[in-house]
């Protein structure tokens, strides 16, 4: 996975899938839900630095 693009469309796709098989995780709001993920990630990743956080 490429970091600073964040999830890919094939990885997202097999993710999202995934959560909306599970029936007590709110997916009515795809792209809420992926930035959400992305977010996970990050922390999971940076720890939470400032000095990582993205621009964006």
């Amino acid at each position: 996975m490429d970091y600073t693009q964040g999830i890919s469309p094939p990885q997202w796709s097999k993710l999202y899938e995934y959560f909306e098989s599970i029936p007590r995780i709110h997916t009515r709001n795809e792209d809420k839900a992926k930035r959400f993920m992305e977010a996970v990630f990050w922390i999971l990743r940076s720890g939470a630095q400032w000095r990582m956080l993205p621009k964006e």
